[in-house]
C-alpha cells in the first residue's frame, strides 16, 4: 500500500480519502492511530494523540485553550467550573 507523500497540504490528503495526515516530518495515520517522525514511531496516550490530530487537522488556525478543551474533552464552561468547585472543595476538606 502506498500513501501520498504530499507534505505541504493536509487538506489535500484528507480530501483524497487518505488516512495519513502529514506535516513536515510528522505523519499521523487516522486508521491505525500510529504517529511517526520520519521512520521513528512515537507512542502517545489517547489524549495526546487526540490533541496532535486536532493540531494537524487545523494547521493554520490559532487554537485557544478553550477550543482545545471543548474539542478534546468536550467540556462546557459550566462543567469546568463545576470540576474546579469540586476540586477546591476536596482540597479544603483535607486541610
Amino acid at each position: 500500500m502506498s500513501y501520498p507523500q504530499n507534505q505541504s497540504t493536509v487538506k489535500g490528503d484528507l480530501d483524497q480519502g487518505s488516512p495519513i495526515i502529514q506535516t513536515g516530518e510528522i505523519s499521523l495515520n487516522t486508521v491505525t492511530r500510529e504517529v511517526k517522525r520520519g521512520n521513528q514511531e512515537i507512542v502517545l496516550t489517547s489524549k495526546e494523540y487526540a490533541i496532535l490530530e486536532y493540531f494537524m487537522r487545523n494547521p493554520k488556525a490559532i487554537l485557544t485553550r478553550q477550543m482545545i478543551e471543548n474539542h478534546i474533552w468536550n467540556l462546557s464552561l459550566i462543567r469546568i467550573k463545576f470540576i474546579n468547585y469540586i476540586s477546591d472543595a476536596c482540597e479544603t476538606s483535607l486541610t
